[in-house]
C-alpha cells in the first residue's frame, strides 16, 4: 500500500517494510561473501556522498564550527549559505546544520 502523501515522513519510509527487507538481504549477503572469502563489488548507491551534520551547542559560533569541522573559520560563510541562514548569521543552541561536502573533502578524518 503507498503511502498519502502527508505520511511522507522520514521515519514512515524509513519503517517501510521493503526498505528493511532489502537492507536485511544486503546485510546477510554480505556476510555470507566474508565468510565465504569472497571480495564484494563496491555498492554505487553506499559510494553516494552523504552530508555530515552537526548540533549546535552553547555559545558556538559558525566560525568556531568552520574551524573546528572545517580546518578553518574562514568556511563560516559557506556553512550559513549551506543552511540559508542570514545575516545576522546566528545560530542556536540544538540547532542542526549540514556541513558544505564539497569543503569536507579536504578535512582529514
Amino acid at each position: 500500500m503507498l503511502l498519502n502523501p502527508e505520511e511522507l515522513t522520514i521515519e514512515n519510509l524509513s519503517n517501510d517494510l521493503a526498505t528493511e527487507r532489502s537492507r536485511k538481504n544486503r546485510l546477510e549477503w554480505s556476510l555470507l561473501a566474508i565468510q565465504e572469502g569472497l571480495q564484494t563489488a563496491d555498492n554505487p548507491v553506499e559510494r553516494i556522498e552523504r552530508s555530515k551534520t552537526i548540533v549546535v551547542e552553547d555559545f558556538e559560533t559558525l566560525p568556531g564550527i568552520a574551524l573546528r569541522e572545517l580546518g578553518s573559520a574562514d568556511y563560516w560563510e559557506a556553512i550559513a549559505k549551506e543552511n540559508r541562514i542570514q545575516y545576522p548569521y546566528v545560530v542556536h543552541r540544538g540547532q542542526i546544520l549540514k556541513l558544505p561536502t564539497n569543503l569536507m573533502r579536504n578535512v582529514r578524518t
